[in-house]
């Protein structure tokens, strides 16, 4: 598919004939760039190049390429593209007194156009970020994974399902970094439970469990003798009971404090139903206001004066205050209640441990050797304790080793892949950009973490601070190299550039197979016609 006429009143006015390769040359001032413009108009809404601007798009800013020529008295700025198939694009924006109207833009149904050039152009030249993600997006590093580990392919699908945006080679610098931060964090991990285990082991007696159990039976078989004997009630029981009986005592005495600072007054009859009515009046005024009535649905009378929401809100507000207030007195009165119970019950308790232990004597020698074999039992519980800890952090420290040797083994086959992968990727990259470039000069790309350049080699001398024409190449030889869909009709329309004419006709030769419509605009022509490249000298188009 292309273009085969364009035709509008672009500036001095366009009307010629294009072919699948055209050649634009004219000397400047003589509508080169009109026939640009109108390409664009016709076929992708806007224009670029206009007052210095890139791209332009709103019909306000546009209409100033419409011509200024007296003839024309039209105030319609239009531009008409003619398919090889006969099909019509047609765009065409109407002045007004403040600028432009919307414009109509009618295409083929299901048309779809790119223009290669503007969109490579556009990643390019924004920040270095845009331009490496770019780039990344374009290698085919994908082609290069046949014989990747399996824990990166892991790895690089989990990446590729947690952010489907980036591109691979992004994806697989993000694996190298995962494996570098789990190696950090696992080091971590093993110097903290070297720490606690040099902690845990500082003056610990080994034991056995067997040991720990035998103690716990010895400490309770004293604590036994003391509760036959009835000695079981020690002064430290009694004082407990005491103390707690004491605190809930203070507790109700609190409440009740509390419940005769104020008692609110219940509310009456009366004020239960005129809270009913005036929340049915508020309800009422709601479906009023949704619905937008001005009379009553009730009644039918007026609502120009009715009381708002907020009026009968604020008669309410007293009733419902003293509601609250009820509410949180009759809460405060149940839980004095039942604290004051609990209070009973722990004043019998504390009577009843303080008699036993008044009619009770002590048996010195018994709770002696109870205290004796329960500090024992105490004591080997916490050495089993610490040797359990020890156990459990001993694994941890295993687990953690083999994490960070699993982690060391990612970062070096995720390195390993990504230098390998994406450096084949790159070589085949810069051949496929490199067969849209004159055949003596090579693609170059240079692409690292943080950065990327694109150059060019000419004689096996690799140059990356490139004139503007060599650039404007590279731009054209990557957007032709990365147009390989028939399903959208690509234009290819690279920023007008000075050639010499033997590299002019060089580039016509190398873009000779691009996927889509080329149109080159210059001042020279080249060293001879190309077969393959139609030519329109502006000087012979019809002003």
């Amino acid at each position: 598919m292309y273009i085969k006429h364009i035709k509008g009143n672009v500036k001095e006015g366009v009307d010629t004939p294009l072919g699948q390769r055209t050649l634009i040359v004219g000397d400047n001032g003589t509508g080169k760039s009109s026939i640009i413009n109108a390409i664009e108009l016709a076929v992708g809404g806007f224009a670029s190049d206009v007052n210095g601007r890139d791209v332009v798009r709103k019909s306000s800013d546009l209409i100033t390429l419409k011509n200024t020529d007296k003839s024309d008295k039209s105030k319609v700025l239009q531009a008409t593209a003619t398919l090889d198939d006969n099909a019509v694009c047609h765009w065409e924006a109407k002045k007004t007194p403040k600028g432009a109207g919307r414009p109509t833009h009618s295409i083929p149904k299901g048309f779809e156009v790119r223009f290669p050039f503007q969109e490579v152009k556009e990643n390019l030249t924004g920040s270095a970020d845009t331009a490496r993600q770019y780039l990344l997006s374009m290698l085919p590093i994908e082609d290069y994974l046949d014989e990747a580990p399996e824990n990166v392919l892991k790895e690089l699908e989990a990446q590729k399902q947690a952010k489907p945006t980036l591109a691979l080679g992004e994806h697989l610098q993000t694996v190298v970094e995962i494996a570098k931060r789990r190696i950090k964090d696992g080091k971590a991990e093993i110097k903290a439970r070297g720490i606690s285990k040099d902690l845990l082991g500082k003056g610990l007696v080994p034991t056995t469990e067997e040991a720990v159990e035998n103690a716990k039976a010895e400490s309770e078989k004293y604590l036994q003798a003391i509760m036959k004997q009835g000695k079981a009630v020690q002064a430290q029981d009694v004082e407990v009971a005491r103390q707690s009986a004491m605190l809930l005592a203070q507790s109700v005495e609190q409440m009740d404090e509390a419940l005769e600072m104020e008692q609110p007054q219940p509310i009456t009859e009366d004020e239960q139903s005129f809270k009913h009515i005036l929340g049915t009046m508020s309800e009422v005024i709601k479906i009023h206001k949704h619905r937008g009535d001005t009379s009553c649905l009730v009644c039918g009378g007026s609502l120009e004066n009715v009381a708002t929401e907020e009026a009968i809100q604020e008669v309410l507000q007293p009733i419902l205050d003293r509601e609250r207030h009820l509410i949180i007195y009759t809460d405060l009165k149940a839980r004095r209640d039942a604290e004051y119970t609990r209070l009973e019950q722990a004043i019998s308790k504390y009577e009843a441990l303080k008699e036993k232990f008044e009619q009770t004597g002590t048996d010195e020698d018994i709770h002696i050797q109870y205290t004796q074999t329960r500090r024992e039992y105490e004591t080997l519980k916490e050495n089993w304790a610490k040797q359990v800890k020890l156990s459990e952090l001993e694994a941890d420290l295993k687990k953690q080793q083999e994490v960070v040797k699993v982690a060391e083994k990612l970062k070096t086959d995720a390195e390993s892949v990504a230098q390998s992968a994406l450096q084949q990727a790159i070589d085949a990259f810069e051949d496929k950009v490199g067969a849209f470039l004159p055949s003596d000069r090579k693609f170059v790309l240079d692409l690292g973490k943080t950065y990327c350049r694109i150059g060019m080699s000419k004689y096996n001398q690799i140059r990356y601070a490139v004139s503007g024409a060599e650039y404007n190449m590279l731009i054209l030889a990557i957007a032709a190299a990365t147009s390989v869909s028939t399903d959208t009709f690509n234009v290819f329309i690279p920023e007008e550039r000075a050639y010499d004419k033997q590299t002019l006709w060089e580039m016509l030769e190398a873009l000779k197979n691009a996927n889509g419509q080329v149109i080159i605009t210059t001042t020279e022509l080249p060293k001879e016609p190309h077969p393959d490249w139609g030519l329109v000298q502006t000087t012979s188009i019809p002003f």
